[in-house]
């Protein structure tokens, strides 16, 4: 990133989005950071908690709320 002339904008995919965050400490040329499927995990509580409310909006036939929340959270 050093030789390039200006800031760069970076993609990283599952494991390559953990090294593309952990990037972020090492340099300022990162201008923007793009995150798919980063294996990172937040408490297990949590995701218990969005699992209770996707499995009340699949009961409730909110199928599509359910999908959005899986998305999103």
């Amino acid at each position: 990133m050093k030789a390039l002339p200006g800031p760069v904008h970076v993609l990283g995919h599952s494991y390559g989005g953990v090294s593309a965050l952990e990037a972020t400490f090492l340099t300022p040329a990162i201008a923007s950071l793009i995150l798919y499927e980063p294996p990172l995990h937040d408490p297990a509580d949590r995701n218990l908690a969005v699992a209770a409310r996707m499995e009340r909006l699949i009961a409730s036939g909110d199928r599509d709320q359910a999908a959005s929340l899986f998305m999103t959270e």
